[in-house]
């Protein structure tokens, strides 16, 4: 029962931490660590430049689906290289 309850606290626990969003350094940072302008990073997300510059730079908060999916989802560059995330 204890292992149970134990797995069900870590799941409400990733829940909740799915619930906060990244900020525009971070998001900037995963940019950057990636090698991507903010052009191939928009695309790669399906989103305007101008929205992705807006996320940087403060003006809007990210949303928390592009937060899932930059914490989530292996990058795979607009030429189609996978990039490794270690």
């Amino acid at each position: 029962m204890t292992t149970l309850k134990a797995g069900i606290a870590e799941i409400a626990d990733d829940l909740n931490a799915s619930r906060q969003r990244i900020g525009p350094a971070e998001l900037r940072a995963w940019r950057l660590d990636h090698g991507l302008t903010q052009r191939q990073a928009a695309k790669w997300i399906g989103v305007s430049r101008r929205l992705w510059i807006r996320w940087e730079m403060g003006q809007r908060p990210v949303s928390r689906a592009v937060t899932i999916i930059v914490g989530l989802t292996p990058l795979r560059r607009p030429n189609g290289e996978t990039t490794n995330r270690e």
